[in-house]
């Protein structure tokens, strides 16, 4: 069975690692203390310690092992319901003001008191159990069961209310500032009272940190920004903690916020529904020469080339349309023709900037944050005038793709991960074509996102 590197993400790093550094430092940490613990914070989301990539797929889709779904529970979904367990028995509550699943990391470890530990490794471990207190914001309510045949009991998957397992809306903090001012607060507080338990720490003793209150505004507009150049002018004015002294300096390069949304916001669309499809598990297999080698000539030409027109001989546009408009996308294929539809799903994943692929609705053209919805041809029109990213190889820093065969199917399945789209996996149906026997095509086109 396969096992596919994705990442189990609420806040982006954004919030975990960029403003958790701001909160600490206000609360009374040396800036080298808060980029610590702001490195703690965003080690869950990065894999670094605890298995975030692809645990949800694992744990639910391929091994149904419950030991790494109830870490994905207790670093990302906190919560006391029983693994495996119904999902709405595993809902996730906010982490305040009452203390509940979301502190208890973090309560242990402003209680704890370990003079002979490392301070780095205190402060590692601060920022480490902030994490789940920071996540149970997004991931509050009951978590949605990203594809079948995927285990209800054991999957998890951004919660419906908040967009569900195939959009990044609940990570974003300009959809849900509320939720965000709430968890800087919590954040804040457990930061202060750190410190009065461990005093040593603090970079002046005498230092009274200042009342939430007199954050709060700072933090409302950090919240408010929805685009990366929002974010970076926000973080650029913070002067007591310079940009300069974040460690990771391309921290917000891969949040999944667009450039710029001011084309986007301007387009008049229509309301519709939302429903989303689910995906099926593939088996491991060794593929044929002939399978591989239709693979490696058709990625070439899609993402070394760009040759978007190029792949359409090579894809069976009306199977691949159908799979997604009869979902979703009914209402964006409305006098849109297959091809066209086509040529979107496989030009959205060369645009540079996936924050506004993610914002215009990933080729099924749902506005993020609204019931809008932009047509095949307006999203065409906007993404073929964005910069597009370019690729060394097929398999390096830039891309990768792994080979697998559907079981009890004759057909291949190709799993793609791009570094400009980390938490999105993009899947492809090769099988032979219906009426030419013995020759591929991509029969479909799916993603999940996480």
């Amino acid at each position: 069975m396969i096992f596919v590197a994705i990442r189990c993400v609420a806040w982006e790093k954004d919030l975990h690692y960029g403003l958790t550094k701001w909160l600490a430092f206000k609360a009374g940490f040396t800036l080298a203390d808060s980029e610590t613990i702001a490195e703690g914070a965003e080690a869950p989301d990065e894999g670094d310690l605890y298995p975030a990539p692809g645990a949800v797929f694992h744990s639910a889709c391929i091994g149904r092992n419950p030991d790494i779904s109830r870490l994905v529970q207790e670093f990302h979904f906190p919560g006391y319901g029983a693994v495996p367990g119904p999902a709405d028995k595993r809902a996730v509550d906010p982490g305040g003001p009452s203390d509940n699943a979301a502190t208890d990391l973090v309560e242990k470890e402003v209680q704890a008191q370990l003079p002979h530990q490392p301070p780095q490794k205190t402060l590692t471990n601060l920022g480490i159990a902030l994490h789940p207190l920071e996540d149970s914001w997004a991931h509050q309510g009951v978590p949605d069961t990203p594809w079948r045949p995927c285990s209800d009991d054991l999957s998890w998957g951004h919660p419906a209310a908040r967009g569900g397992w195939r959009r990044h809306d609940a990570d974003l903090t300009y959809l849900h500032r509320q939720d965000t001012l709430d968890t800087a607060a919590r954040v804040y507080g457990f930061l202060v009272r750190f410190l009065n338990t461990h005093p040593a720490m603090k970079r002046d003793p005498h230092r009274v940190p200042p009342a939430w209150s007199t954050l709060e505004p700072a933090v409302g507009q950090f919240a408010k920004a929805a685009n990366k150049a929002d974010k970076r002018a926000w973080f650029n004015a913070q002067q007591d903690v310079p940009f300069q002294s974040y460690r990771d300096q391309k921290f917000l390069d891969k949040i999944d916020l667009p450039d710029s949304i001011g084309k986007a916001k301007s387009a008049s669309v229509p309301n519709t529904n939302k429903h989303w499809a689910h995906l099926t598990t593939v088996q491991q297999h060794f593929p044929p020469g002939d399978v591989e080698e239709f693979v490696e000539r058709f990625l070439t030409l899609w993402l070394m080339k760009h040759d978007i027109k190029g792949l359409m001989p090579y894809t069976d546009v009306r199977q691949l349309t159908e799979a997604l408009a009869h979902e979703e996308g009914k209402a964006t294929m409305e006098g849109a023709d297959p091809e066209s539809f086509s040529q979107l799903v496989f030009q959205m994943w060369l645009v540079r900037d996936h924050g506004l692929v993610s914002y215009l609705g990933h080729g099924l053209g749902k506005v993020a944050g609204s019931e809008k919805r932009l047509s095949v041809s307006a999203q065409l029109e906007l993404l073929n005038k964005e910069p597009t990213v370019e690729l060394s190889a097929l398999r390096g820093p830039e891309t990768d793709f792994r080979i697998f065969r559907y079981p009890d199917s004759k057909d291949f399945g190709v799993i793609i991960e791009f570094a400009h789209a980390p938490r999105d996996a993009c899947i492809l149906m090769i099988g032979e074509s219906v009426s030419a026997p013995g020759r591929f095509v991509v029969k479909r086109m799916d993603w999940y996102t996480l």
